[in-house]
């Protein structure tokens, strides 16, 4: 911690994120813990220094957060058709209540942003629009950097060709490319439903499974489920990972039950913060027996289930292992018929073979990413969902 020069409460954090990963390991002697590379991180740790070392002719320790600014930020062109473009869409914007905030955004590395409209949603969800006369794949590249680093969600709003390797670029990193010449730009989530028009309610009694992109603040979706469900008089209570963007908008909700998973408890244990609970993150049998209580206790009340994540999990107890824990999840929910269920699972956090035998228990997916909201599978019915 003193080498480091770090908190103590950044050092848990740290240690947790490396054993989850597998990159060390903990060893336990009478009142002596001791911690060690994993081959699988010291294989990293090579790799780390390897490549400091390639780089060091590039001189990286040297570059400002002004550099950095200008080789990454996105600087509009704007003419008279862009112009009256950015007109329209601001109008577009503020007719839907939409509040326009400035257009330079500093962003977490301290480099300063530009962009056409910057708008924020009721919900407090910032938007980011440009307008760009060609995208070839650095103007992706740069596009992403935006977005990544001012957490915005971003519509770039295009004219003339755009490649096919641009378009797949910005497909992967979740970056919304629309086509604006000639044409009505709207602010809409995938399918075509507005984002200040989302009813998350329309899924009560669903055990759905919602892959996220790791690139965009996707813990918002969350929130909005937890929020409405609460608004509703629904009990929700949440499988999470200490100090992770879920466990943090959950936890500033009140009355949400918080079960908090992780390596240092071996029994589910109170931490009097509110009403958290510790609970090992490796041992199946308890997370089942809390999904089991948590919904006996609410009796007659409907209750949402938030498990984040199936991708840790997977990280945590091995494939087969994780793959059996759900089977049985699901068995639980099948004889709750009020309860509801949102699955969290990273986008390319797995292979796809395994994500396919994943989406294979659910029969109603969702996905959330730079777009939004979109229903990606659905079904009707609990009878449906349980064949």
């Amino acid at each position: 911690m003193q080498l480091a020069n770090v908190t103590w409460d950044d050092l848990i954090m740290y240690l947790e994120a490396l054993i989850r990963n597998q990159l060390l390991s903990r060893h336990v002697d009478g009142k002596r813990v001791t911690y060690s590379l994993t081959d699988r991180g010291s294989a990293l740790l090579d790799n780390y220094l390897k490549l400091k070392r390639e780089a060091a002719p590039l001189k990286l320790e040297t570059l400002t957060k002004e550099r950095i600014s200008k080789a990454l930020t996105f600087l509009p062109t704007i003419g008279a058709q862009e112009s009256d473009l950015y007109s329209k869409l601001q109008r577009r914007l503020k007719a839907e209540g939409r509040k326009i905030l400035s257009p330079k955004i500093v962003g977490k590395s301290g480099a300063v942003h530009t962009l056409g409209i910057v708008a924020e949603q009721k919900d407090g969800a910032r938007h980011g629009y440009v307008v760009v006369r060609a995208v070839d794949e650095t103007q992706v590249m740069k596009l992403f950097v935006t977005q990544l680093d001012t957490e915005l969600v971003l519509h770039a709003l295009y004219s003339g060709e755009l490649s096919q390797k641009a378009a797949d670029l910005a497909r992967a990193y979740s970056l919304e490319l629309l086509p604006w010449e000639g044409t009505e730009t709207k602010t809409t989530h995938p399918g075509g439903e507005a984002a200040s028009e989302v009813d998350v309610l329309r899924f009560a009694g669903k055990s759905l499974l919602l892959e996220v992109d790791p690139a965009v603040s996707y813990e918002v979706i969350v929130k909005e489920f937890a929020r409405a469900f609460k608004s509703s008089k629904s009990a929700v209570f949440a499988f999470t990972w200490m100090g992770g963007p879920i466990y943090g908008v959950l936890s500033s909700i009140e009355g949400v039950q918080i079960f908090s998973m992780t390596s240092q408890a071996t029994y589910p244990r109170q931490t009097g913060q509110g009403a958290e609970v510790l609970v090992p993150h490796d041992d199946p049998a308890v997370l089942l027996d809390l999904t089991a209580n948590a919904f006996q206790a609410n009796g007659n009340r409907k209750a949402l289930m938030v498990f984040d994540s199936i991708s840790d999990l997977i990280v945590s107890l091995g494939f087969e292992k994780a793959y059996a824990f759900l089977k049985s999840q699901k068995e639980i929910l099948a004889k709750e018929p009020d309860a509801t269920a949102l699955f969290v699972a990273k986008r390319n956090a797995q292979d796809e073979r395994v994500m396919s035998l994943i989406r294979g228990l659910f029969a109603d997916h969702l996905s959330y990413g730079a777009s939004g909201l979109a229903v990606t599978r659905a079904m009707q019915g609990r009878q449906a969902e349980n064949r």
